[in-house]
């Protein structure tokens, strides 16, 4: 989803869930400073199925985690996102959940991040822009 801030989010072609993937039993919590682009995002997923929290800041984050610890299975969070940083707040969040999955995203470029940044193993990185089938192929292998 190449943000267009000026415009309605473009509906996904989605895969309809299945017995075999039942998106609408996995919930994924978003977490970025860019009110636009939760919006987006989370308009994405939920036209996907999956249930979406929002979160402006880390704080707001460690609170909806807190609140739903056992049903949060994906965090996708700006690297740099105010408070704490994208990556320590997905290892507060372990404390709580020690399954979740992380996919962390940023507008600096991959080498960028990787040099200056540890990812959790495992964890999944997308460089903005990115378009709602990214998105979408990015999340699928954590929540299916």
């Amino acid at each position: 989803m190449s943000v267009n801030f000026g415009s309605e989010p473009p509906e996904p072609e989605l895969e309809s869930p299945t017995e075999n993937k039942p998106y609408n039993s996995r919930t994924v919590l978003l977490a970025d400073d860019e009110e636009a682009l939760l919006e987006i995002l989370g308009h994405t997923l939920r036209t996907a199925g999956y249930c979406v929290l929002e979160a402006t800041d880390s704080e707001i984050a460690l609170k909806a985690i807190k609140e739903h610890a056992a049903k949060v299975d994906l965090l996708i969070a700006d690297i740099h996102l105010p408070e704490s940083g994208g990556v320590r707040l997905f290892e507060e969040m372990l404390k709580v959940n020690p399954d979740m999955s992380a996919i962390f995203i940023s507008g600096h470029p991959r080498e960028v991040i990787v040099e200056n940044n540890t990812l959790p193993n495992g964890a999944a990185f997308l460089e903005k822009p990115f378009d709602h089938r990214t998105l979408l192929a990015a999340v699928r292998p954590f929540l299916c």
